[in-house]
């Protein structure tokens, strides 16, 4: 999917060398929280992912947004801190003691923060902005952080940000149009900003 948005060339990175030759990071993932990051110690990006954050873009996808975070109740391991706040399991019934349904699967509507500079045209096709989520936990962080929310039988925070990065708990690749058009919103303002 990015090789088919102008001005995004991609770069596989294997450890933190290669950051060198980006403008822009992705960190994606879907799996485990303790997993996610035992590999990332165990190939020492822990601390080069956190230094690129602080001086260029860094976009987390789903398990990428938690790892991003300060942790999650899913594992013991630390996040990497870049934005604070933790996730948390959903629970098993709403606030009307409906059922919910774990792992949050399939297409879901985000309504963007205007008031953070997230404009929902900017994202939207034909006035909508939905895409594909697949995920158990949810971010419980401070609502500073948040610049788009969800509704999952509880509103919570599925796009989140600080200073260069941004987290998003849906994935923009499973997401067609919707997921094409973010991720060339987020590359085409990035690459404007380093160019």
């Amino acid at each position: 999917m990015l090789d088919s948005i102008e001005n995004c060339e991609t770069v596989i990175v294997e450890n933190y060398q290669d950051f060198k030759y980006t403008d822009m990071l992705i960190l994606p993932g879907v799996g485990s929280f303790d997993t996610g990051m035992k590999l990332l110690k165990k190939r020492e990006l822990c601390k080069p992912l956190i230094d690129y954050a602080n001086k260029k873009n860094l976009l987390g996808i789903c398990l990428g947004m938690q790892l991003i975070s300060e942790g999650s109740e899913e594992g013991s391991e630390e996040g990497l801190g870049i934005i604070s706040g933790y996730f948390k399991k959903f629970p098993k019934e709403d606030f009307n003691s409906k059922s919910l349904k774990v792992p949050c699967m399939g297409w879901n509507f985000v309504e963007y923060s205007l008031e953070k500079g997230y404009l929902s045209h900017e994202y939207a096709i034909n006035g909508v902005t939905r895409y594909y989520f697949v995920h158990s936990y949810y971010y419980a962080g401070p609502e500073e952080n948040v610049c788009g929310w969800s509704n999952h039988g509880i509103k919570y925070g599925v796009v989140i940000n600080n200073k260069k990065t941004i987290g998003v708990q849906f994935h923009p690749e499973k997401s067609h149009d919707f997921g094409r058009k973010f991720l060339k919103n987020w590359i085409n303002k990035n690459y404007e900003k380093t160019s």
